[in-house]
């Protein structure tokens, strides 16, 4: 075998605490709808590294994504950074 063998990849949605900089699919503020949501900051770097690293691996690589933080806006302090709650109207119903 070739390489370390690894067949589970795990990346974020949007960015993370390890990112360049911190942006989120849809960084318009009260955008509920996500109307502006996008992809496009991801298509430079991160889609081409997961579509090689899927070629390395033959197609045998599975991969997830979860969330980082919520978008700021979506947060009860403003930002993605320094804690704060997902704000009460952003949250779903749990009957």
């Amino acid at each position: 075998m070739d390489g370390n063998g690894y067949t589970l990849c795990r990346t974020t949605i949007h960015s993370c605490d390890y990112a360049e900089d911190m942006y989120t699919y849809d960084d318009t503020a009260g955008d509920k709808t996500l109307k502006n949501f996008t992809i496009d900051h991801d298509r430079k770097d991160r889609i081409p590294f997961i579509k090689r690293a899927q070629e390395v691996a033959k197609g045998k690589l599975q991969l997830y994504a979860s969330p980082w933080s919520p978008p700021g806006w979506m947060k009860t302090n403003g930002e993605m950074l320094h804690g704060g709650k997902l704000k009460a109207r952003i949250q779903p119903d749990v009957g």
